[in-house]
């Protein structure tokens, strides 16, 4: 039951982070340094295993500011179309990756392919995996599952999208973007809530 609270909890933080509530129409609850610091602790309370020790401090501390700055705060760039948009923005792909990506779609003869379905894809599976990589080594490696399967849930909302526009009525749920952003969130509190109570 904590479980499922948690993965509620964050499939809120994450809407919230994505602009539930814009900073130019709400000034405290929309401002981006309340979001972090509320996303952090909610982090440190679940990476917290002993209060008495400076060692559980430290490392949920560190965990829980890793997971902020390279999940979380990292934008996803021209992707969020999933290689729909035939002119997309391609200074929004700029990342470490991003390199790296190109020269193997065109050395595997797929350079017509760059920025496309797949491109994107990949993109945001080594987007959203490569930050799971501490809590993988720290915690327990199926956090690497978390950020894999992002792209999917991304993709999936926007078949649904496509295919039953009228589910998306909601304010607070009217694109496909933002259901990905709850299910993310979700899936997010329910991973570190189970596999930290495992692991602790």
């Amino acid at each position: 039951m904590l479980a499922i609270l948690n993965a509620l909890w964050w499939g809120f933080l994450r809407r919230w982070y994505g602009g539930l509530f814009p900073e130019d129409k709400y000034k405290v609850i929309g401002n981006r340094a309340l979001q972090a610091a509320v996303m952090i602790i909610s982090m440190m309370a679940i990476f917290l295993s002993d209060y008495a020790s400076w060692q559980s401090w430290f490392s949920s501390v560190g965990i829980s500011l890793w997971l902020y700055a390279m999940f979380w705060s990292k934008g996803h760039g021209a992707v969020l179309d999933v290689g729909r948009t035939k002119n997309p923005d391609i200074s929004r792909y700029d990342t470490w990756f991003n390199p790296v990506l190109k020269w193997i779609y065109n050395k595997i003869g797929w350079g017509n392919k760059i920025h496309g379905y797949s491109y994107d894809m990949w993109w945001m599976g080594i987007r959203y995996t490569f930050p799971m990589i501490v809590p993988a080594i720290l915690i327990n490696p199926i956090y690497f599952l978390g950020g894999m399967v992002v792209p999917f849930i991304y993709e999936h909302c926007l078949r649904l999208e496509e295919k039953r526009p009228e589910l998306f009525k909601y304010p607070c749920c009217d694109r496909a973007n933002k259901l990905s952003e709850i299910l993310v969130g979700f899936m997010f509190g329910l991973l570190i809530y189970i596999f930290s109570l495992i692991n602790y």
